[in-house]
């Protein structure tokens, strides 16, 4: 169809675009911080202050040991003229001893207790945020990559400019702008959007081929220490809720990783077909295109030893592509990068 129309102010689009990246980074700025927060808050109870306290207990419980001894002291020996000398001194000492070991005590509970409860809102909150953030994941680079694409089609077609005789639009894109034969430019009724690009291809353009996954080195056990933290149980059991179809994997079968994934604070694992026997088809990347990305694999029995809670991601068949963050999940693609987690079944509350 060769039609003209008339485009204006594709700027406001593009700035729209650049609002949308801004907005994107500062959604995810945020959830980042919150998380940070929350978990260096729980790190703080669980371990430095626990930890602070079961010192001070035992510091207090050695002061009262002093303070009894120096009690017994009193009420044992006589001074010079026989008589048996005043402990009330020491009495209230060791009052005085019994009262901060107590305090130290029911503050050790105080602790384990709001440490439970932080985990419990901290679980709380991630539930409520998950679909937000698979969104500012997921969806926004896709809206931002579509609106760059529309911007590029709009920007080359008055680039052809009046020689062209009315610049040719495919289409699709007619429809959707609802051009007419008389050149003006309105929504079509009901047009359907051209198709955004994947969210996904770009990590999936990440994924050696065959060849040099087979040639990776083979590690001795997984690396330590991950810098994402454990799933979430909840996160597991949703996991296992997708209605797909298993394909299940063999403890001493290979998986490729990028080197530098374990410190990534956000990492992608892919399954493709398996690259020769021995082979999951499975890789870790890391989206952080500054950390090693030299290849090495390891044997799934390995990896699971350090990261017993990716067991349900790794029966997920070829095809499927897996994003981690510090939030958790926050997506997976199947082979069309229809994303299932942002409506998966959720798993039943316990």
């Amino acid at each position: 169809m060769t039609l003209g129309a008339k485009v204006e102010d594709i700027e406001v689009l593009l700035d729209f675009r650049v609002q949308l990246i801004k907005f994107t980074e500062t959604c995810n700025t945020a959830l980042g911080d919150a998380d940070t927060d929350v978990q260096r808050t729980i790190m703080w109870l669980e371990n430095d202050q626990q930890a602070y306290w079961q010192g001070q207990i035992r510091s207090r419980k050695e002061a009262l040991s002093r303070a009894m001894e120096a009690l017994r002291q009193k009420q044992v020996f006589k001074d010079s003229t026989g008589r048996t000398p005043s402990a009330v001194e020491e009495q209230k000492a060791v009052a005085a001893a019994q009262k901060r070991v107590q305090e130290a005590e029911e503050k050790l509970v105080k602790v384990k207790q709001w440490a439970k409860r932080l985990q419990k809102a901290a679980m709380d909150y991630k539930g409520k945020v998950q679909r937000f953030a698979t969104a500012i994941m997921s969806d926004m680079p896709a809206a931002i990559a579509h609106l760059g694409a529309l911007a590029e089609r709009l920007t080359a077609y008055t680039n052809l400019g009046p020689a062209a005789g009315g610049a040719a639009l495919d289409d699709q894109t007619a429809a959707y702008f609802g051009v007419t034969p008389e050149g003006s430019m309105a929504r079509g009724e009901g047009a359907p959007m051209p198709p955004a690009p994947s969210g996904y291809a770009d990590l999936r353009a990440r994924i050696p081929a065959a060849q040099p996954r087979r040639q990776a080195p083979v590690l001795d056990q997984a690396p330590a220490p991950w810098q994402l933290g454990p799933l979430a149980e909840k996160d597991s059991q949703d996991l296992g809720n997708l209605s797909v179809n298993r394909l299940p994997f063999a403890p001493d079968d290979r998986i490729v990783m990028a080197k530098g994934a374990p410190g990534g604070q956000r990492l992608f694992l892919a399954r493709t077909p398996a690259a020769g026997d021995g082979d999951s088809g499975w890789f870790i990347g890391a989206a952080d295109p500054t950390l090693d990305q030299a290849l090495v694999a390891l044997r799934i029995r390995d990896l699971l030893a350090a990261r017993p809670d990716w067991a349900q991601i790794l029966a997920l068949p070829p095809g499927f592509l897996v994003i981690l963050d510090r939030i958790g999940v926050s997506a997976v693609a199947n082979e069309k990068d229809e994303n299932l987690w942002a409506n998966r079944p959720q798993a039943a509350a316990t």
